[in-house]
């Protein structure tokens, strides 16, 4: 990781987690050989700078159609009260956690996550940038 005082911007965080490309899911993993959704989202940020704890999500609460290339995507389940989480790549594209890491388009995310899934889910967007 680096230090907090040089934060990426948003290309450097795209290019740390672009590293992680089919990266299988792994229960607590935090490696390119295996990764946990949430440990592995935390670990890019804080690779890239920025501050992930368990008790507070990163940055700030941005309107999701105001999201830029490197925010987070959050898809609260609220009933089973699970996150999933998404970076956005630009050009209608996320990296998410699927059995792997993968790249698929923005509607394909929210489709296989909303499917099957009663009405309250909520989908956030956070920015790490500018703060």
């Amino acid at each position: 990781s680096r230090s907090h005082a040089h934060r990426a911007d948003r290309e450097e965080l795209i290019e740390i987690a672009l590293r992680y490309i089919n990266a299988p899911w792994q229960p607590g993993g935090r490696s390119i050989f295996g990764l946990d959704e949430v440990l592995g989202f935390a670990l890019i940020y804080t690779i890239g700078g920025y501050t992930w704890n368990a008790a507070a999500l990163p940055g700030r609460i941005l309107p999701f159609n105001h999201a830029m290339p490197g925010d987070l995507f959050i898809f609260h389940d609220e009933q089973k009260r699970t996150d999933h989480f998404a970076i956005y790549l630009g050009l209608e594209e996320v990296l998410w956690m699927d059995h792997k890491m993968r790249v698929s388009d923005l509607d394909e995310w929210q489709n296989h996550l909303a499917n099957n899934r009663p009405s309250e889910v909520v989908l956030e967007a956070r920015s790490v940038f500018g703060l």
